[in-house]
C-alpha cells in the first residue's frame, strides 16, 4: 500500500524542523528566541514557566518550544475543523475574524467590544448592509465612534455598556496607551499602563440581546478584554442558541486570572448546547451552529 503524506502532516514536520533548528541556535548561543510571536503576550504566557525548575537555564527554549507547538496543533486541528470541508462558505473579514458567508442586508449583529473605530461593524455593513448593535465602555472612543455612526447611515446604534457575568455597574480601567481597556485590574495593559477608572454599566449577554428585534442575531463578535469568560458561563444555553455564530477572542495569554483551560472550558459550553468550533490560532473562535451545516 503507498504512504500519501497529508498536507497537515507535511505541516507538522515542517515546523518541527525549523523549531528545532531555532532551539539548536538557542543552545549555541548564537542567537535568543522570542517567547512568543506577539511580545504583549509574554507576560502572562511565561507563567507556564512554573511547570520547571527555576534552575533551568534553558526555561525560556522550553516556554518557546510549548509555545510553537500549540500553534502547530492548532494549525492542524483547523485544517481538520475546516467548515469548508463539510460545504460550508467561510470567509475572512478584517481586523482578525473567520464567519460563515451566510449574512444578508436582513442580518443582525451584536458587536460586543467595538473599540475606536468598530471596524469589524463597519466591514459587515459595507459587505452585507446588516444591522449591528455594538457596544463599548471606553469613554475616550465614544465621541469617533458616533462619527463612525453617521457615516454608516444609523445601520450602527451604539451602547456605552461594558458586557459582563451581572446586570449592574463596575470599574471600568481606560488605558491612555492601548486602545483596549479592561473591567479587570489584572489585564496586561492594565498592569502596564497609565490607567483612568471609573464605574460603567454593565449587562449581560441575555440583556444585550433584547436590544435585538426578536431577542436573537445572526452574528455576535465578543472582544472584552478577558471578561468573556463571566460573561458566557452566567448565560444559559438557550440563550446562546439565540446567536447563528459567534466570534470571540479569548484573552487566556493577556490576563493573569485567564488560562488556556479555562478557554477549553468555554468552548465546551457551546458544544453542548449545539456549536460546531473553528480557529486558527487558538485566540479567535468562530462557533457555530450544527444546523448551519445544512
Amino acid at each position: 500500500m503507498n504512504f500519501v503524506l497529508q498536507p497537515w502532516q507535511l505541516l507538522v514536520v515542517i515546523d518541527f524542523l525549523l523549531t528545532e533548528v531555532k532551539l539548536l541556535k538557542e543552545t549555541h548561543g548564537k542567537r535568543r528566541i522570542r517567547l512568543s510571536d506577539d511580545q504583549p503576550r509574554q507576560p502572562a504566557t511565561s507563567r507556564g514557566l512554573d511547570r520547571y525548575p527555576r534552575v533551568c537555564p534553558n526555561s525560556a527554549m522550553r516556554l518557546a518550544l510549548m509555545s510553537r507547538l500549540r500553534r502547530t496543533f492548532a494549525r492542524v486541528q483547523a485544517l481538520l475543523d475546516d467548515p469548508r470541508r463539510r460545504g460550508i462558505p467561510l470567509t475572512f473579514s478584517e481586523p482578525c475574524y473567520w464567519i460563515i458567508d451566510r449574512l444578508s442586508d436582513q442580518s443582525v449583529m451584536l458587536d460586543f467590544g467595538l473599540g475606536f473605530d468598530a471596524d469589524f461593524s463597519q466591514a459587515m455593513i459595507g459587505r452585507y448592509g446588516l444591522r449591528s448593535f455594538g457596544f463599548e465602555p471606553t469613554q475616550r472612543h465614544h465621541a469617533g465612534l458616533q462619527e463612525v455612526v453617521r457615516r454608516m447611515n444609523n445601520r450602527l446604534v451604539i451602547h456605552p455598556w461594558a458586557i459582563g457575568g451581572k446586570t449592574g455597574t463596575a470599574l471600568f480601567h481606560e488605558s491612555q496607551q492601548n486602545v483596549s481597556g479592561s473591567m479587570l485590574a489584572d489585564h496586561w495593559n492594565i498592569q502596564r499602563d497609565t490607567v483612568k477608572s471609573y464605574e460603567v454599566r454593565v449587562a449581560t449577554i441575555t440583556e444585550s440581546l433584547e436590544v435585538a428585534p426578536g431577542a436573537r442575531a445572526d452574528l455576535v463578535k465578543m472582544d472584552i478584554e478577558g471578561s468573556e469568560y463571566e460573561a458566557i458561563d452566567g448565560t444559559p444555553s438557550e440563550i446562546l442558541q439565540r446567536v447563528d455564530q459567534w466570534v470571540i477572542e479569548f484573552h487566556h495569554d493577556y490576563c493573569q486570572s485567564a488560562s488556556f483551560s479555562k478557554t477549553r472550558r468555554t468552548i465546551r459550553l457551546f458544544k453542548e448546547a449545539g456549536f460546531d468550533c473553528y480557529t486558527w490560532d487558538n485566540i479567535n473562535f468562530l462557533l457555530y451552529k450544527r444546523s448551519l451545516r445544512a
